[in-house]
């Protein structure tokens, strides 16, 4: 029976000199070995068994991304125990409702987190032992990852059952409380290894990693799939320092979220605009020569050879200049956790930088779809996985699934269980969306999330916020209006786009700002510009400016960087606008 160790084993065996993971201890970036790792990995299961942790026992951990994360994790599964991942920017309350919930024996707490476990540990019965690892970028702990003579004497029996619970990672719902995804080994090794056979990930590759390990979209694209792959994994020092260890990596393969892309436009723009106007020039007849030579291509005309040779020398003045600052590497973006805009990906495409999007749920391991180097339609979340089926629902556009990635259930919830997978096997993912005739996949909405108007008017809130996020103007948005005539929108302008548009000066007052005409017919404008694409019945008729940005920490978006629509109403209630 192949497990998730068996199949680390044979990496090991195949490459175990070569680099596995990189992270700064200090000032430079050290390298471990596939056979330094395995070696921890062993230790550290053995100071697992000796501290009580046995087989189908929750472990817990609550950590930034580092190697220690990826050590307790495969420790975990050789012992045949789960490991339950807790989200680093979760409350006190929350993390005590995971920890409860999952029935956590032993919790693993990078140092920083200590102070927000201690306060509720008392209140967890399950939890016998916390192990604190290092709270700065320091050497991992020699007492927790070597072993001792005592220690290799106790026997450790590896988990051989392919299909038994690995993981339970919790939903960071929306609405409600999160629920426990259940995963098997089967589960995680199946979609890793259809990512490597699509020919996304190989030994040569280089990943930086920063996203968090506790989501399954790293977990299983940036960490399992390249370790299987025998490829190295190097992490990021915090989200501040991605540019300068893009710069020290030069990775091949980063994953992203939408909206890191989108800061990054923003970022280039801005530069442009302070820029000589040689320079600015160049930059805008590279977008204009790019865009005009796509067009062509896409419609099936002649290039002009004057064309092609305007973009091949601006490819080399401009073009590679913004690929350097990625490293120069790079092979490409894998983007998800939400749709990209299509205006951006084609941006980023003209100057040489693939984003390869994909789809997928913790719920399915999570990976269901995507594109490749050599099969990727932009705009699309990609075609299934060899191993994945999709249909869509003909009665509301669902989007259903089926294959070996499909979870286990949720932990200790039958009800949701049986209401998320129908008697035929099919795992209903909530989201709308539709396949063209050539097997792409695109998503449009959330199922929960549809407006109904009092016309009864059926409307996606996701596609009209994405329409309006294409203004440089706006960086946060929420529609609403569920039984109302017409659609409304709490909207989070961008300061600094306002202050550079309208040269204000500091100190700003900007509520006072905010409710100026100036202001509100601008952005009404911004609006009315960005809503060509959508239908009468769903344009925004009144907005209301906030001046609170969306964020994990005031609870108004998910870990995921989702908004929580009901928690926005709620704290703007005072603030909603009645039609």
């Amino acid at each position: 029976m192949r497990t998730i160790n068996s199949v680390f084993q044979g990496v090991v065996d195949r490459h175990g000199d070569k680099t596995a993971l990189m992270y700064k201890y200090g000032a430079q970036y050290e390298a471990i070995t596939y056979r330094n790792l395995y070696d921890s990995i062993n230790c550290f299961s053995e100071n697992l068994h000796l501290w009580g942790v046995q087989k189908n026992d929750k472990v817990g951990i609550l950590s930034s991304n580092r190697p220690e994360w990826v050590i307790t994790d495969l420790a975990t599964m050789k012992l045949g125990a789960v490991l339950v991942p807790v989200y680093e920017t979760l409350s006190g309350s929350e993390i005590k409702y995971i920890l409860n919930d999952a029935q956590v024996k032993v919790l693993i707490v990078e140092g920083g987190y200590l102070d927000k476990v201690r306060k509720v540990q008392t209140e967890v019965p399950t939890l016998i032992k916390i192990i604190a690892i290092n709270k700065e970028n320091l050497e991992p702990d020699e007492e927790l990852f070597t072993c001792s003579a005592r220690k290799r004497e106790i026997p450790v029996t590896a988990s051989d059952i392919t299909n038994e619970l690995a993981t339970i990672v919790y939903t960071s719902g929306t609405t409600g409380k999160p629920k426990g995804v259940m995963l098997s080994q089967e589960n995680i090794i199946t979609n890793a290894l259809a990512l490597i056979e699509r020919g996304q990930v190989t030994a040569k590759d280089t990943f930086l990693s920063f996203l968090p390990l506790s989501h399954m979209y790293e977990r299983t694209v940036g960490y399992y799939a390249p370790l299987f792959a025998g490829a190295a994994i190097a992490y990021a020092e915090n989200l501040n320092t991605i540019a300068m260890n893009m710069q020290e990596i030069r990775p091949t393969i980063v994953n992203v979220v939408p909206r890191l892309m989108e800061k990054m436009y923003e970022n280039i723009w801005a530069v442009i605009h302070t820029s000589s106007k040689m320079k600015k020039a160049l930059f805008l007849a590279t977008v204009k020569n790019k865009n005009t030579y796509r067009e062509l291509r896409a419609n099936n005309k002649r290039i002009p050879h004057v064309l092609k040779f305007k973009c091949k020398l601006l490819d080399m003045m401009v073009c590679r200049k913004v690929r350097l600052k990625v490293g120069g590497r790079l092979r490409f973006f894998t983007s998800g956790g939400a749709s990209l805009k299509k205006d951006l990906s084609i941006f980023y495409h003209n100057f040489g930088i693939l984003i390869l999007e994909g789809y997928g749920l913790t719920e399915t391991s999570p990976v269901l779809t995507s594109n490749s180097q050599i099969d990727f339609k932009i705009g699309s979340a990609g075609k299934p996985l060899p191993n994945v089926k999709i249909k869509i629902n003909e009665t509301n556009s669902e989007v259903l699934a089926k294959g070996p990635g499909i979870m286990l259930g949720y932990f200790r919830n039958k009800q949701a269980t049986d209401a998320a997978i129908d008697t035929e096997g099919w795992f209903h993912t909530g989201d709308i969306g539709s396949l063209d005739e050539e097997g792409y996949l695109t998503i449009t909405g959330r199922l929960k999330e549809l407006l109904i108007t009092s016309y009864g008017q059926k409307i996606s809130p996701d596609y009209v916020e994405e329409q309006l996020l294409n203004s440089r103007f706006i960086d946060q948005i929420m529609v609403y209006g569920d039984g109302e005539k017409y659609l409304s929108a709490f909207i989070v302008p961008s300061k600094d786009q306002l202050k550079k548009q309208f040269l204000l000066q500091d100190p700003i007052n900007w509520p006072e700002i905010f409710e100026s005409n100036d202001i509100r017919q601008f952005i009404n404008a911004e609006i009315e510009k960005n809503s060509v694409n959508l239908a009468r019945y769903e344009k925004i008729k009144n907005f209301i400016l906030l001046k609170e940005a969306f964020s994990v920490e005031n609870g108004l978006l998910t870990p995921t960087l989702k908004t929580k629509r009901k928690e926005v109403l709620k704290r703007f209630n005072e603030k909603v606008i009645g039609n």
